[in-house]
């Protein structure tokens, strides 16, 4: 039995993947924070990620288009350690909205996460760009 066999996902969560040439590059998992809000993680792999823009815009017009007619802003918490992470969402619209102060353990220490958000009309802005 692996890890993944004793994965289980949660039914009000959604999942969307990319692909390239049939190969999985990445994928959005997104998690109902409020009735409005989602929180999004995104995760692009390593030798793909000149690609990630692409990718925030295909899910930003899935999203904008297909997704939860109710859904308005989308949320997200980055640990500080992830330089390159926060810089990508700011990259993808993302504005900050905070510190999560002392939030998260790695390797034995308490660390902060930086707190961003994006609204609908927001992300609808950036697609146009």
């Amino acid at each position: 039995m692996t890890d993944f066999d004793r994965i289980e996902l949660p039914e009000s969560d959604f999942y969307f993947g990319f692909f390239f040439e049939g190969e999985c590059i990445g994928f959005v998992h997104l998690s109902p924070e409020t009735a409005v809000t989602y929180v999004i993680h995104i995760n692009i792999v390593v030798g793909f990620r000149h690609l990630a823009l692409d990718c925030a815009k295909l899910f930003y017009n899935f999203a904008l288009n297909t997704f939860a007619p109710n859904f308005q802003k989308l949320t997200s918490k980055i640990p500080v350690t992830f330089p390159d992470v926060y810089a990508f969402a700011k990259k993808c619209g993302f504005k900050e909205e905070g510190l999560d102060r002392k939030s998260i353990l790695r390797d034995g220490v308490l660390i902060d996460r930086y707190a961003l958000g994006i609204t609908r009309e927001e992300i609808k802005k950036w697609v146009e760009l």
